[in-house]
C-alpha cells in the first residue's frame, strides 16, 4: 500500500521547538519525521509515497512598532531569513509537496510570553516596554489546503493509508471523508497531548520521538491503536509544558529569537 503523510507546518514548527528546547526545525528534521513515522510496524510492508507540507511564508512587509515607533522592514529580519533558507530547502526535497498560504498582518498584541510582568507593571501604572508586545499574524488559506489535499487524495485512490502530523480538529471532516471512501488515516505525535477528537476519528495513532539535540540515534516509532471496547480505560495523558516560543496566532508560531524593537 501507498501512504502520504501531510504535515501542519506551522504546528511542526512550534512543538519542535518544545522539543528540541528552541531549536527550530530544518528540512532534515522533517525526513527524519517521515522516516521515523514509516519505520512503524503498520507500514511495515508499505511504501511511502509523497510528504505534504503546509505552511505559509514569512511576514516581508514593513510596520511600525506601536510603543518604540521605530519602522521595522520585516524582510530584512534573521527570523526572515531563517523561515525562507527553510522552506527553500523543502522546495528541493524529494518526495515532497509543499503547499504555501499567506500571512496576513492584524496588529500587535501583548506577548504571552511576559504576561505576568506585564500584569505586573500594569498593576504600577508602568509604561509597557517594546518587548511586551509582538506582531499579530494570522494564516490564510493554509488549512484550506490540507483539508482539500485530505478530500481529493481520498477522492482520486492516490494512495491507501495517509498519515496526518497537526493537532487541529478542524481536519476531522475531511478525515471522515477520507475514511468513509475507504482509507486508512493515522494521526502521528511527538511527545506532546493529542486531542481525544483526533484520536477518535483517526484509525491509530502513531506515537514517534523526535533524537534530542544529546542523543546519536533516533528511537523507533510505535504504533497506538484505537482501543476496543472491551479494553480497560487508559489515564489521560498530561498536556505537554508551555512552548518555548510566543505563538503569534493559533497556527502561526513566532519565530525563535524575536528581536526587540
Amino acid at each position: 500500500m501507498n501512504v502520504a503523510i501531510l504535515i501542519d507546518g506551522s504546528f511542526f514548527w512550534m512543538k519542535h521547538l518544545e522539543a528540541r528546547l528552541g531549536q527550530p526545525p530544518s528540512a532534515d528534521s522533517v525526513k527524519t519525521a517521515c522516516e521515523l513515522i514509516m519505520q512503524d510496524k503498520e507500514f511495515e510492508s508499505d511504501r511511502f509515497f509523497r510528504a505534504y507540507y503546509y505552511d505559509s511564508p514569512p511576514y516581508g512587509g514593513k510596520a511600525v512598532h506601536p510603543i518604540s515607533q521605530r519602522e521595522i522592514e520585516f524582510s530584512a529580519t534573521e527570523q526572515y531569513r531563517i523561515k525562507n533558507d527553510y522552506l527553500d530547502q523543502l522546495w528541493r526535497m524529494p518526495r515532497m509537496a509543499l503547499r504555501l498560504g499567506s500571512l496576513a498582518m492584524q496588529g500587535w498584541k501583548l506577548n504571552k510570553k511576559n504576561m505576568r510582568v506585564i500584569m505586573e507593571s500594569l498593576s504600577h501604572n508602568r509604561p509597557l516596554q517594546p518587548q511586551d508586545v509582538s506582531i499579530n499574524l494570522v494564516q490564510k488559506e493554509v488549512d484550506m489546503l490540507m483539508g482539500l489535499d485530505i478530500a481529493w487524495i481520498a477522492a482520486s485512490r492516490m494512495v491507501e493509508k495517509i498519515v496526518l502530523l497537526t493537532g487541529d480538529a478542524d481536519m476531522i471532516p475531511a478525515m471522515n471523508f477520507a475514511r468513509e471512501h475507504g482509507m486508512l488515516v493515522f494521526v502521528a505525535k511527538f511527545g506532546y497531548y493529542l486531542s481525544d477528537k483526533l484520536r477518535d476519528n483517526s484509525d491509530g495513532v502513531v506515537e514517534f520521538n523526535l533524537p534530542a539535540p544529546e542523543r546519536p540515534y533516533a528511537p523507533s516509532a510505535r504504533i497506538v491503536s484505537m482501543p476496543a471496547p472491551a479494553a480497560p480505560e487508559q489515564p489521560a495523558p498530561v498536556e505537554s509544558a508551555e512552548g518555548l516560543g510566543e505563538e503569534l496566532t493559533e497556527d502561526a508560531p513566532e519565530m525563535p529569537g524575536d528581536p526587540i524593537y
